[in-house]
């Protein structure tokens, strides 16, 4: 990437251009995730104020972010260049999936979790979550364009999972 983050003595980071050494890209934050513009894999970045809330720039817009300020973000989607969505959680401990452009839309139900893989990998359109904390709760798929009634669930052998998933299979080891 031709970009690196320096601090400067306000213990503050800010992103800076391999060639313009003297003027930040990016406002002055508490952090900068490496994730995304830092690693050359997208124009977006997230960081996080002094409360430790996140949230996501673009780099030719560094004084308005493209999403709200949240618990966490996702580095997976939108920042590391693979679909335009990310994953955003809430001071409830809950997910949903938003678009780069609707900030304040999820585009489904808030989740216990939700699997970074399909929509938000751009590997399918379909994605799936965990819809309680429940241990018997079950893995729901969801397509994006209903994303209010999964299409099918799938049984939580137990918390310690892998699973993946495209539209044509799905692998689930436990």
């Amino acid at each position: 990437s031709d970009y690196y983050v320096a601090k400067n003595q306000n213990q503050q980071y800010a992103i800076f251009h391999k060639d313009n050494p003297y003027k930040p890209i990016s406002g002055w934050w508490d952090d900068i995730m490496v994730d995304g513009l830092l690693k050359g894999e997208s124009e977006y970045y997230i960081v996080a104020n002094q409360s430790y809330q996140y949230t996501i720039f673009h780099k030719d817009n560094p004084d308005t972010p493209i999403s709200q300020w949240w618990k966490e973000i996702y580095e997976h989607g939108l920042v590391q260049g693979q679909s335009e969505y990310y994953i955003a959680k809430d001071y409830n401990q809950k997910y949903a999936i938003f678009h780069k452009d609707y900030p304040y839309d999820p585009i489904g139900n808030w989740h216990y979790y939700i699997y970074p893989f399909g929509l938000i990998n751009n590997t399918s359109e379909l994605y799936a979550a965990i819809p309680t904390r429940d241990n018997h709760s079950p893995i729901q798929i969801y397509y994006y364009n209903d994303m209010q009634q999964p299409l099918y669930e799938m049984r939580k052998v137990n918390k310690n999972l892998l699973f993946y998933f495209t539209d044509t299979f799905a692998l689930y080891l436990t």
